[in-house]
């Protein structure tokens, strides 16, 4: 279970480390196809790769799952013309125009019509859950998507009380780090980035193979430019793009991850899937704890620093 990309949550309440538990609890949203009117569905299947496998897989305070989405392809286009048809061969047979309710009507009973014969289009979407430093990933970053994956989880828990990590502004974060070519002892700023002009969204500058520390990165930076997009790596085991939301991605795997997945490459499937399954899980919690330390370190500095300026004494002046 190789993430690609990985979105990051607290989670606010605990969710126990009970196996057994939560496999019932997924069976209840295993993966179903699309019925013949529903546009779409999502359930889960086995994160593993064997016969008669659970749902559900679990190491090391870790809890992986794979939800596997299945969408029926039907364009919009597509139904919007032929409910087009249906209008004018009406208005052409009675001799009368369409208003625009029954045109409305005739679309939805055109996309009924024809949802049942769209072909259907599956991907797949995977979640961990580590339930001893009360995190969830998911590796995707689409909005959408992720609603779908935190849908699923919540229904199938009960309840799921996430938050972001707490911080002010990541992109003035990771404009400081550029400036002073320094990120703490875990990490490495590569030769990649994106600047954005604050609040202009069509002023962005890009730089591959850069050296970030130049003077052409910091003289845009202090004409009004931030880092929206950094390219890091993290003790040499993975490169990765940090955003201004904190997703990250694309994640790149780096020759001594390699290195260890060859120790098993010559095993069967299902133990490489448990081997990577435990490899890649702490990879993602010390890649991430390494990331929320440094955010929640800076918010908490800034925090201090902002009451400080509050709380300076005043001092008359003597002239």
């Amino acid at each position: 279970m190789w993430f690609k990309q990985c979105r990051f949550y607290q989670l606010l309440e605990s969710i126990p480390y009970d196996l057994e538990d939560l496999e019932a609890k997924a069976l209840t949203e295993e993966f179903q196809s699309c019925s013949p009117l529903a546009p779409m569905t999502i359930g889960f299947v086995p994160v593993i790769d064997k016969e008669n496998a659970p749902l559900l897989h679990a190491a090391n305070g870790f809890i992986g799952m794979r939800m596997r989405v299945e969408e029926r392809l039907l364009p919009a286009a597509v139904v919007r013309e032929a409910a087009e048809a249906r209008a004018q061969e009406v208005e052409d047979k009675e001799g009368r125009r369409v208003g625009r309710k029954e045109r409305q009507m005739l679309k939805d009973e055109t996309y009924l019509q024809m949802l049942p014969k769209a072909f259907t289009h599956s991907y797949y979407m995977n979640a961990i859950i580590d339930t001893q430093n009360d995190l969830l990933f998911i590796d995707n970053v689409s909005n959408a998507k992720l609603d779908l994956a935190l849908g699923l989880i919540r229904k199938t828990l009960g309840s799921l009380k996430i938050t972001l990590p707490e911080t002010n502004r990541p992109a003035r974060l990771m404009t400081k780090w550029v400036l002073e070519y320094e990120i703490g002892e875990h990490f490495v700023i590569d030769e990649s980035c994106l600047l954005q002009r604050e609040k202009d969204e069509k002023a962005k500058v890009k730089f591959t193979n850069q050296d970030l520390d130049a003077a052409c990165v910091k003289d845009l930076i202090n004409e009004g430019h931030e880092v929206t997009q950094l390219v890091m790596t993290y003790q040499e085991q993975c490169r990765f793009t940090l955003k201004d939301s904190l997703a990250i991605g694309p994640i790149q795997y780096l020759e001594f991850i390699d290195e260890q997945r060859k120790e098993y490459a010559d095993d069967e499937r299902a133990f490489q899937q448990d081997a990577d399954f435990t490899l890649s899980s702490q990879l993602l919690r010390e890649l991430v704890s390494a990331i929320l330390a440094l955010v929640t370190e800076a918010a908490h500095a800034e925090k201090e620093g902002a009451h400080s300026e509050q709380q300076a004494p005043e001092f008359d002046v003597v002239v």
